[in-house]
């Protein structure tokens, strides 16, 4: 005997795995193109940073009230005027001394990327297998 509610719980899971997968592809897509007309350079992780996260709650001043900290990877580069920049790295490997590909506008480098991301599917596979798994239990 089937139950609807599971089979019905199961699609809505996989729609929202759908659109979650979408928009990571997309956020990955619209990464590359960026850096695709931009000039690049090798950068070295030089430091960790803590940088102060979003929290869930602000008090009156619009200050995040919840104590959440995110550790960083911070890549000092040069680029072509000689001048040397520090960019955050949320993506690249924690381990000092490790070099990473940076794009960058030479017109304003201090707003460059690390080059290498990795697609944040992974949420979405997993509520996949959730819906998949919901739906064949309904059915």
């Amino acid at each position: 005997m089937a139950d609807s509610s599971l089979v019905v719980v199961g699609a809505v899971v996989c729609a929202a795995a759908a659109v979650f997968g979408w928009v990571a592809v997309k956020v990955q897509r619209e990464h590359r193109q960026w850096c695709a007309g931009k000039a690049r350079v090798d950068g070295v992780i030089s430091r960790l940073a803590e940088r102060r996260g979003q929290g869930l709650s602000e008090g009156a001043s619009g200050m995040s009230t919840d104590p959440v900290y995110l550790s960083v990877a911070v890549v000092r580069f040069r680029a072509a005027n000689g001048l040397e920049y520090e960019i955050d790295a949320p993506e690249a490997p924690r381990q000092i001394g490790t070099v990473v590909e940076v794009a960058y506008d030479p017109a304003l480098p201090s707003g460059g990327r690390g080059v290498e991301r990795t697609p944040k599917i992974g949420p979405s596979v997993v509520l996949l297998a959730v819906g998949a798994v919901l739906i064949a239990v309904g059915a």
